[in-house]
């Protein structure tokens, strides 16, 4: 074999070595690349079968815990357990079970005493008395909190369990128990999942027959021997598992997912969850079955396909290879022997025959090298291979057009030469790596394509020995993952974008694995509950949702989970670090895998604590406006309303549908000028609040006075929107005030009447004084009559000052028993003298008049006031009639008969009164007559007078017309100083006396007359006209003078201010007062000051004796 001969061979087989390279390299990846994404789906759905066990079992937890709150609230069941009723217990609890049965799968239900001894099974009422030895119920009784565990039962099933305590009046007077199957929990494996599974139980914790009965009462097809050392409970397999069962007894691999097993006609990998018993451990295990059937099926076909290509690629270039060096070689033969047998004459030919093998074996290299170079050119990855030294041997296609380089222009260059810059400098290194350590290596790197465009890519490189084992060189690969680059760039950009909306977002925002624990929190989320995102890893949603608030937030998630929703929106109260409550609006998702398993859910936590709080705030101005006592009207900018208040409607008589679109001038009286309301509108639509009152009209008519206030109100541009009105009625009010003014008007006329009364005293006590020294001098002489007279009238003169001042200043009156005969004849007799000629008095004054208890005065006051209320009745004349009466029983106003009472009848021939205002006649200032005319207080002053002498007025309107007012005083039931009328005393038996008496009045007439009357009974007296006067006469004869009798009303120092300086000279002076002011207005101005006597100006001559003697003696 010729040298040349070797060399293409030598060529050929680094071309197949390479071809093989390849190929084994892309199946051995693709083998590796189904067997990490079938390990990814057997974890994958591993994990959602245990988050999906767990959800359901925590869900379910929650129901039961849900249904024993409300069993152990039962009054009726609490009342059959404390009786130790088990029938009654039974007849309550039997409804509720097969309710809860029907509704939530409930399979057990409990009665257990203090002590753990069942003492009635629901479900199984016929087994009772029995000790109950499980975890569940041994924690209930050991903490005294409620319970829940997941247990193995006797027949072979999972229970999930729980356990109330119950409690009367605190004490704990038993247990509850309420338990389920979780059958259907796996049987939503499949649904959910839709992965096969195959629930097992480990034959060491079962009894053979509780199990084989169990077996039986569910349907199960398992055997007891199937299997060594377990027993299949459930499964979703309908087939033998015997398969199974040896794949079970082989040996395990080294990955808990790279089991595998053929059940049927197909092909699974599997896993499994640990299934623990709460007392036990470990008890049972759950096997999760994904179906790899189809993945390699198409995997084996895609091996099959690589595998066929390849070796047909291989054959083809073995056989273009055996076939030409079988032709050279019987070339070479048939040259041989040519040359055998003519040497010399073939050397020419043999030259020429040996030039044209050369040139066969060349085109048949030449061709060979096309194959392989299309098989090259043919994948699409680029692929290159150089010599030892690192330079470039050759390239595919996609190699030359990634870098616009032919294979000839690159053959013989080294990296350097063709990537830019130190990306030379990377491949070279590479390179150097590979032939100096052999085997494989990978790695990323970025060059310019031919357009300039930067590329990521990601280089395989392999070395490749020749037979003795020494390197030849190296083939490489490379894989453009640019759009993989871009893609994963953008999806740090989405995945940056969404962190800043997260972080930076104003509401909370979460994410929950499926058991509800913190993956992650937002900064707001973290601020709005005060702990940091690492501490609330810590917790559950269900941690920091307030108790009462967590069944409800489950519950929608739950809806969720379950498809009857899409996003749960809840109004909530999450408890933060401090244990604050904040009300939120949470609004959450759950995100779910393709296959539907929950992966996590996310949240969004609004807090609505302000708006709550704004919420109650505006609640609160509502019912602020709505129950406030003054009307609050809206209107818009043209005054057309848009709101009132109860209020309103109260005041106005206008409901709020009547009102509303209606104009404010619904309420106009026409008693306001066209000006006031263009001023009160230029007012409020320049800005400013108006305050004032109107006269509005309501709407039945009636006029009503207000106090209104006007304000604009603006939107945040400035502009008014609407006024607002607040209204306050003061028809009342203002009615009160005309009573205060006239009131005030009547103190004032009280005063002056009452500084009238004090000078008329002091004139009637001049002429009473002369007079009465004058009667002394003239006692036995027939002109003493006219002495009597003048006397006479000064008594009624002074009897009237007297009324004057009572009605001035009202004081406390001294009660008599009197009959009032005597008093009414004296006010006819004052009438007779004031009334008009054309009013006609008569009288029926009743003799045997039963007495009374009162103030003899008043009646003459009662009636005075009802004779001149019917004279301003009668204006063209008539008649009054007073008539008194005994009357033995009488209805009074309350309609019971009572008695025996004096009558007065006073009645009318005048107009009478309306009977619309017959009930308001009493009221003070009430009066129907023009202003000016009348106060309203003489009907108000007599009702007064009447009930302090606890009697009863009654007013009716006479036959014919007229007025009549009946008033009953009680008869005197006991006898109080009985009234008679006063006759002086002669003054030759009055007391003498020979003290000294200081006398001090202003009035020299006055001074004069009591000094020359307490002389003719022999006091020695001394004057002064004033209150110096007296002070420096006592201070130097205090010792010599027994009494002093001052006036109060004097100018300069009054009568008080010179009885305090007198005791300051002798704190026993003795003080006579004499005055023609009231009784109450001596005592407010001698307050302070005790131990005088007060004597009323004008007094007798009697009387001024006996009060010196009195206050001389005490």
């Amino acid at each position: 074999m010729t040298t040349e001969t070797e060399s293409h061979l030598k060529f050929v087989g680094y071309a197949v070595l390479i071809v093989a390279g390849l190929l084994v390299s892309i199946i051995m990846g693709l083998y590796l690349l189904q067997k990490t994404q079938i390990g990814r789906e057997v974890d994958a759905s591993l994990r959602s079968a245990e988050n999906l066990l767990h959800f359901h079992v925590d869900k379910d937890t929650e129901i039961i815990s849900a249904l024993l709150d409300q069993t152990i609230e039962n009054p009726e069941l609490k009342d059959a357990w404390n009786k130790n009723d088990r029938k009654a217990l039974l007849s309550v609890a039997e409804p509720l079970y097969w309710k809860a049965n029907r509704d939530f799968r409930i399979t057990h239900f409990y009665f257990h005493d203090t002590n753990g001894v069942n003492f009635l099974r629901v479900h199984t009422p016929a087994r009772f008395g029995d000790k109950i030895d499980r975890v569940s119920l041994k924690k209930a009784i050991k903490t005294g909190k409620p319970a829940s565990a997941l247990e193995l039962g006797p027949l072979g099933t999972f229970t999930l369990r729980v356990v109330y305590p119950w409690r009367d009046k605190g004490r704990v007077i038993g247990y509850v128990e309420m338990g389920e199957e979780i059958g259907h929990v796996l049987q939503s494996l499949k649904t959910t999942l839709g992965n096969d599974w195959l629930l097992t139980l480990n034959k060491e914790w079962l009894d053979r027959a509780g199990w084989e009965t169990g077996a039986g009462f569910f349907g199960s097809r398992s055997k007891w021997d199937d299997f060594s050392s377990i027993v299949v409970v459930q499964s979703t397999f309908s087939e033998n598992l015997a398969e199974f069962g040896k794949t079970l007894n082989s040996p395990a691999p080294s990955k808990r997912t790279d089991l595998e097993t053929e059940i049927g006609l197909r092909r699974y990998r599997v896993d499994w969850v640990s299934l623990g018993d709460a007392g036990r451990g470990e008890v049972g295990r759950l096997y999760i079955f994904v179906d790899v059937t189809e993945q390699q099926m198409i995997t084996r076909r895609l091996f099959a396909t690589m595998i066929l290509i390849g070796m047909l690629g291989i054959i083809g270039v073995i056989a273009f290879f055996v076939f030409s060096l079988s032709r050279q070689k019987r070339l070479l033969h048939s040259m041989h022997l040519e040359n055998l047998l003519s040497e010399s004459k073939k050397r020419e030919e043999e030259r020429e025959q040996h030039v044209a093998q050369i040139e066969e074996a060349k085109e048949a290299l030449s061709r060979q090298t096309l194959l392989l170079g299309s098989i090259l050119d043919a994948i699409p990855t680029p692929i290159t291979f150089k010599d030892s030294e690192g330079r470039y041997l050759g390239c595919n296609s996609a190699y030359s057009d990634f870098f616009g380089l032919s294979q000839e222009e690159l053959k013989g260059r080294k990296p350097e030469d063709v990537f830019p810059g130190d990306d030379g400098v990377i491949e070279q290194e590479a390179d150097r790596a590979v032939l100096e350590k052999g085997g494989r290596i990978s790695y990323e790197m970025t060059v310019k394509d031919l357009s300039g465009s930067r590329k990521d890519l990601f280089a395989s490189k392999a070395s490749f020995h020749s037979p003795d084992g020494r390197t030849e060189g190296i083939v490489g690969a490379m894989f453009d993952i640019t759009q993989q680059k871009e893609v994963e760039r953008q999806l740090r950009e989405r995945e940056e974008r969404l962190r800043s909306i997260f972080s930076n977002a104003m509401d909370g925002i979460y994410a929950c694995d499926p058991s509800g624990k913190f993956i992650s929190a937002n900064p707001a989320l973290c601020k709005m509950l005060g702990y940091t995102e690492e501490e609330l890893a810590e917790f559950t949603l269900t941690d920091v949702t307030h108790p009462e608030d967590r069944r409800q937030s489950s519950l929608a998630l739950a809806q969720v989970l379950t498809g009857n929703r899409q996003t749960a929106n809840i109004e909530t109260r999450l408890l933060s670090k401090r244990g604050e409550v904040v009300l939120v609006r949470l609004t959450a998702s759950w995100v779910f895998d393709e296959r539907r398993n929950p992966q996590f859910t996310i949240g969004i936590v609004h807090d609505v604590t302000q708006e709550k709080a704004s919420e109650e705030d505006r609640r609160r101005l509502i019912t602020a406006v709505t129950q406030a006592d003054e009307g609050i009207v809206v209107t818009g900018p043209d005054g057309v309303i848009l709101f009132v208040n109860p209020a309103f409607e109260r005041i106005t008589g206008y409901t709020a549908e009547e009102a509303v679109e209606k104009k404010t001038d619904i309420l106009k009286s026409g008693l306001h000028s066209v000006e006031f309301y263009e001023n009160l509108w230029r007012t409020i639509r320049s800005g400013k609040v108006w305050r004032g009152g109107f006269t509005n009209k309501k709407k039945n008519g009636e006029v009503y006075k207000e106090r209104c206030t006007i304000s604009p109100v603006r939107d945040d541009s400035g502009r008014i929107t609407n006024y607002v009105a607040v209204k306050q009625d003061i028809s009342r009010e203002t009615e009160l005030e005309d009573q205060l003014r006239q009131a005030q008007k009547m103190e004032a006329v009280g005063t002056l009447a009452g500084g009238v009364a004090h000078d008329f005293n002091n004139l009637l006590q001049v002429i009473s004084g002369c007079t009465q020294i004058m009667s002394h001098t003239l006692e036995d002489k027939p002109e003493n009559v006219y002495l009597e007279k003048i006397s006479s009238a000064v008594d009624r003169g002074a009897d009237l000052v007297n009324r004057i001042l009572t009605f001035s200043r009202p004081s406390p009156q001294e009660i008599h028993t009197f009959s009032i005969n005597l008093n009414v004849a004296n006010a006819l007799r004052m009438l007779e003298q004031a009334l008009p000629k054309n009013v006609v008095i008569e009288n029926n004054l009743a003799s045997g008049l039963s007495p009374i208890n009162g103030v003899p005065d008043q009646i003459e006051q009662i009636v005075i006031n009802l004779a001149t209320n019917a004279r301003d009745a009668m204006p063209g004349g008539g008649t009054i009639r007073v008539t008194t009466a005994n009357v033995p029983v009488s209805a009074g106003l309350e309609g019971e008969a009572k008695g025996p009472f004096v009558r007065l009848l006073v009645e009318d021939s005048g107009q009478g009164i309306a009977k619309e205002i017959r009930d308001r006649i009493f009221e003070p200032f009430f009066t129907t007559k023009e202003v000016g005319k009348g106060t309203g207080l003489g009907l108000y002053t007599v009702y007064n007078i009447v009930r302090n002498h606890d009697g009863e007025i009654f007013c009716h309107a006479l036959p014919g017309g007229g007025t009549g007012f009946e008033i009953l005083f009680p008869v005197a039931a006991e006898r109080r100083r009985l009234v008679k009328e006063a006759k002086p005393i002669p003054a030759s038996r009055l007391p003498e006396g020979k003290e000294n008496i200081l006398i001090v009045d202003d009035e020299p007439a006055i001074l004069m007359s009591t000094r020359e009357l307490l002389e003719l009974r022999g006091f020695r007296t001394s004057g002064a006209l004033s209150g110096e006067e007296a002070l420096r006469i006592y201070s130097a004869d205090w010792e010599n003078i027994d009494l002093v009798m001052a006036d109060l009303g004097m100018p300069g120092m009054g009568g008080v201010e010179l009885i305090s300086e007198l005791k300051r000279i002798n704190p026993k002076v003795r003080i006579i007062i004499a005055s023609g002011y009231a009784e109450n207005t001596i005592d407010e101005q001698m307050k302070g000051l005790s131990s005088y006597i007060w004597v009323r100006k004008p007094f007798r001559f009697d009387k001024l004796v006996l009060s010196v003697r009195e206050a001389l003696d005490n």
